[in-house]
This record gives structure tokens, sequence and C-alpha cells, in this order.
């Protein structure tokens, strides 16, 4: 665990080290898969709040027991401009009505 995980989810360093990463996402949640190894998921910070997550999971080619490094991305910034462009896309940008 690096400190910009720490900070996505709101947890110290010490709490996660150890952790199931189902631990990290809301009660049920249902990973998107985008490959073998990338998924978008809803994260869950310490304080409830949820969040969407890009995670890239890949296997480390060693010698003895296989690793795992796993890349997480809080991806809230993304989803909102994906949202503004969408609605832009299919509103007026001067009225707000419809196209």
């Amino acid at each position: 665990m690096n400190q910009a995980v720490c900070q996505i989810f709101g947890y110290e360093r010490d709490h996660l080290v150890g952790m199931q990463f189902a631990a990290l996402l809301p009660a049920g949640a249902e990973p998107v898969h985008l490959g073998a190894a990338n998924l978008t998921a809803q994260g869950l910070r310490s304080s409830g709040e949820q969040f969407p997550l890009e995670v890239s999971i890949n296997a480390v080619p060693i010698a003895g027991p296989q690793l795992m490094v796993g890349i997480l991305r809080d991806i809230t910034v993304r989803k909102a401009m994906e949202e503004e462009l969408s609605r832009l896309a299919q509103h007026d940008s001067l009225t707000g009505l419809p196209n």
C-alpha cells in the first residue's frame, strides 16, 4: 500500500495492510470487467462514501509464490466529465433543451 491508496480510501496504511480487496467495495458490489485484468467498481471510503474506481491487476512473473500488483484509480472526475460531455452532446448549450 502506498500513500495514494491511503488517501483514496481514507485509511491509515497499517489498517489497509492485509485487508481483503473486497472490504474496500460496498457490500454486494459487482465489478464491471473492462478486459482480462481491468475493471471498474464502486469503491468505499472509510467515511462510507462510494466512488467510481478503476482497477488494473497484473501478475508479477517471479519464481516462488505468485504475486499480484494492483493499480487503483479514483475516476470520480473522469466520470463527471463523461456525464457532462454526454449531456452537452444531447442538449442545446444555450437553452438546455434536448437536441
